[in-house]
């Protein structure tokens, strides 16, 4: 009995000893999932993990109107509709760097912005047009606001407010 309890106990201890422990590793931006490959979910630029499942590497907005919702991307720039069944088309595709400015109004209008450059685009009923070209290297963010617009810009930094057509 006596060996059967030191078995015991060596057994114990070096299964303590070898056995496996607790690691926390925490992500929070992008760049700490970087050395790792993303299947089934997408990564945004803030480290935020989505279930949109695309080819594109960047979703950096997320934008809802009341027929669609939009992504708009980096990468080049782009933005995809998306259908209540997850199907996606390009509403937008350029050869600026990103789309950082996208917004929904409660008329049903998209508007974005492709940066570097400062134009500002609407899409409704599945047409696109640009409305203006406001004098700012980048468009930040846009708030429908009423019948105008809030424009956010940058290189300069300013709030512009537009009217919306």
């Amino acid at each position: 009995m006596r060996t059967f309890l030191l078995t015991t106990i060596i057994f114990l201890a070096v299964s303590i000893g070898y056995g496996a422990s607790v690691v926390i590793k925490k992500y929070r931006t992008a760049s700490d999932y970087a050395s790792g490959k993303s299947t089934g979910i997408t990564i945004r630029h803030d480290g935020k993990l989505t279930l949109l499942q695309t080819n594109l590497p960047q979703i950096w907005q997320l934008a809802k109107t009341q027929s669609s919702l939009y992504a708009a991307t980096a990468n080049a720039a782009s933005v995809l509709a998306i259908d209540k069944n997850g199907d996606t088309t390009h509403v937008y595709s350029g050869k600026e760097a990103a789309i950082f400015a996208l917004a929904g109004d409660s008329k049903d209008r998209l508007y974005f912005s492709p940066s570097p450059g400062g134009a500002i685009y609407q899409f409704h009923n599945g047409q696109r047009r640009k409305l203006l070209t406001v004098e700012a290297t980048y468009v930040w963010d846009f708030l429908p606001h009423g019948d105008d617009m809030l424009v956010a810009t940058g290189s300069p930094g300013t709030i512009l407010s537009s009217a919306q057509p």
